[in-house]
């Protein structure tokens, strides 16, 4: 009788185990975590969007008020009463749930490190004065987007950037070096602007690339008519010192810019001028429609008369160094 008691009794705390096992894994299977936090720093208002895949996000907006969302590109704003610092938290069931992030410019500041972003991430844009931290190498190794603006202070390499990116903009305090050679393949924006020294030959560019600005500490050398084929933006200033312009190049048929501002020392002689306006002049232009070449570029010859008449009539802006009198 003992014995039927104490068998009965094992297989019950068994069961009663069992149940415990499977209840306490079911809960947290189905619990939602922090997946990304960030300080909205003397903020009155936010805007921008969410995507998510595969699952919701709560947002805690640091007033006690929390919001939902899910789907592609679902706009959020959100206004305070008034004034001030608040912490806001993003909530869902795993990291990979928040694919896109996006903050307009209305947002004004917002604080946060690289590290501290979502692994899954593939999308991320911050207009407006951030004060965004940490080092590239941190950044979601899916990540394809990223732009940010502000009063940043991100460091590191672009070596260590994810091999996905198509779009890499990056404006503040950065201090992020490296070798043009180093960029991701695919690359098609490149936008470089602060104290970064990313720098190197025009030839190195990923071939992928269509638009380029550099207003930065980087040393930007080499051959412009060595640009990538479809590049239709160019923007080079800072300490660049391009001083190279071989005639001949077909530039592309939808080209919206070409200003080149190199320091005192470098920048095309009157020939190299010349080809290039004689170039440009055979494209069609689109867009902003504006050539620079003014500075140290030596002032262009009669010889691009007709040049610069066709682009102008085009209705492109072409700004140069003034023909001597």
């Amino acid at each position: 009788m003992k014995i039927k008691m104490f068998l009965r009794n094992t297989r019950l705390l068994a069961y009663c185990a069992c149940i415990s096992m499977i209840m306490s894994l079911s809960a947290c299977a189905g619990a939602d975590e922090e997946i990304f936090a960030f300080e909205a720093v003397e903020v009155k208002m936010l805007s921008g969007w969410f995507s998510t895949d595969g699952g919701d996000i709560s947002v805690d907006w640091g007033d006690g008020s929390v919001s939902k969302f899910s789907g592609k590109e679902k706009r959020y704003s959100k206004k305070y009463e008034s004034k001030g610092n608040r912490k806001v938290t993003l909530i869902a069931a795993n990291q990979g749930v928040l694919t896109e992030f996006r903050m307009d410019q209305s947002g004004e500041n917002i604080r946060f490190d690289l590290a501290g972003l979502p692994r899954g991430l593939t999308y991320l844009h911050c207009g407006g004065l951030n004060s965004v931290t940490g080092d590239v190498a941190s950044l979601p190794p899916g990540l394809t987007y990223y732009y940010c603006e502000g009063n940043n202070t991100v460091k590191g390499n672009i070596s260590d950037l994810p091999r996905t990116l198509t779009l890499f903009s990056t404006h503040g305090r950065n201090t992020i070096n490296g070798d043009y050679s180093e960029l991701p393949p695919n690359l098609t924006s490149l936008r470089i602007a602060g104290r970064s020294t990313v720098g190197g030959d025009l030839a190195n560019l990923p071939r992928s690339l269509t638009s380029f600005l550099s207003v930065s500490h980087s040393k930007v050398t080499g051959d412009l008519a060595n640009l990538p084929k479809d590049l239709f933006y160019f923007y080079c200033g800072g300490t660049n010192n391009i001083s190279e312009y071989t005639a001949g190049r077909t530039w592309s048929p939808k080209m919206t810019c070409v200003h080149l501002q190199p320091v005192v020392g470098h920048g095309l002689d009157t020939k190299e001028v010349d080809a290039l306006l004689a170039d440009l002049a055979k494209t069609i232009w689109a867009g902003e429609k504006k050539v620079w070449l003014a500075g140290n570029n030596a002032p262009r010859s009669g010889a691009s008369d007709e040049a610069v008449s066709l682009l102008e009539k085009a209705g492109v802006t072409v700004s140069l160094t003034p023909q001597a009198q």
